[in-house]
């Protein structure tokens, strides 16, 4: 956390892209993550593998706005 630039950033590790998938397809329905992006804006998810096909049709699908890289 930076408290003077009011930004955050934080790690995931996932096992697999059916993970990434799957946390999301559970996370996004919940009233926190509602709460979360009415207080925060995700402007940026960069992944430190390869962004298969699979996670990329489903950034299509939903959503986020964020970039991604």
């Amino acid at each position: 956390m930076n408290a003077s630039e009011r930004t955050a950033h934080g790690v995931i590790d996932y096992k697999d892209p059916g993970a990434w998938i799957g946390h999301h397809d559970i996370a996004m329905s919940w009233p926190e993550m509602t709460a979360l992006h009415a207080a925060a804006t995700l402007a940026e998810v960069i992944f430190l593998c390869p962004l298969t096909s699979e996670i990329q049709a489903w950034n299509k699908s939903s959503a986020l706005t964020a970039r991604s890289s």
